[in-house]
């Protein structure tokens, strides 16, 4: 295997500059993704009442333990259709590549929580863009519905 060689300076300035940028960005990342949270959680109680799990409880249940799994368009949508802040943002779907019975995966849940699982066309452009990737990649697709 050969070894690659980077001209880059990881004690410059310009570095620390664009570090410093790209943390500020995934902190504003973070925080729809924490409003996305908030907007479930408060889900829970209707949620419980009708013997239903949340749609990140459904996933850590399909997920192997303890392993990784990473997320694929978290954002998507947002500030688009009636999304002010991120708290609706996603497309009804949470979805990302990790481990289902040691083989790895496309998991995609429909996220009931957030705006009742509502089919808005950020929703169809990122279940599309999912199939690509699971296409390109070879993964097969584990989805769970609510109908």
């Amino acid at each position: 295997m050969s070894i690659l060689q980077s001209d880059i300076d990881v004690l410059g300035a310009e570095f620390k500059t664009n570090t410093d940028s790209m943390l500020e960005q995934l902190q504003k990342v973070r925080e729809v993704e924490q409003k996305q949270a908030e907007t479930e959680t408060r889900y829970m109680p209707q949620a419980r009442k009708k013997g239903k799990l949340l749609p990140r409880e459904r996933l850590s249940l399909l997920l192997d333990p303890g392993s990784p799994f990473v997320e694929i368009g978290s954002i998507a949508g947002y500030g688009m259709y009636d999304d002010s802040d991120g708290s609706s943002s996603g497309g009804s779907l949470i979805a990302g590549i990790g481990y289902v019975s040691g083989r790895r995966v496309i998991a995609v849940i429909w996220n009931f929580a957030i705006k009742g699982g509502t089919i808005t066309p950020v929703n169809v452009r990122k279940m599309l863009r999912i199939q690509e990737i699971a296409f390109n990649t070879r993964l097969p697709i584990v989805s769970c519905h609510e109908s």
